[in-house]
């Protein structure tokens, strides 16, 4: 089947070691973007204006940052709010 319900269940997908564990994707991603910017080789000018671009992306995908953080804290606190069986995220099996 293969089908990916969530950022998490692709993650999983990807690297079975994540199944059971608690990730924060698009935080993970958005670093990623700074990290690519600070390490591309141009100009400051450029740099500022892919940082400019950022803001925009946090304004875009907030409420998803903003989600990764409940769903680690309700899977800490084992509050099932965004909890799905197993067969539901991990489909491929």
């Amino acid at each position: 089947k293969n089908v990916y319900v969530d950022w998490r269940a692709r993650m999983a997908w990807f690297n079975p070691k994540w199944k059971d564990t608690i990730t924060f994707p698009n935080w993970l991603q958005f670093f990623d973007y700074l990290s690519t910017i600070y390490q591309s080789n141009i100009s400051l000018y450029a740099k500022l204006r892919c940082y400019l671009i950022m803001v925009y992306w946090l304004l875009m995908n907030g409420k998803a940052m903003i989600k990764d953080l409940l769903v680690a804290a309700s899977t800490i606190l084992r509050i099932p709010i965004w909890s799905r069986k197993s067969e539901e995220l991990y489909n491929w099996e």
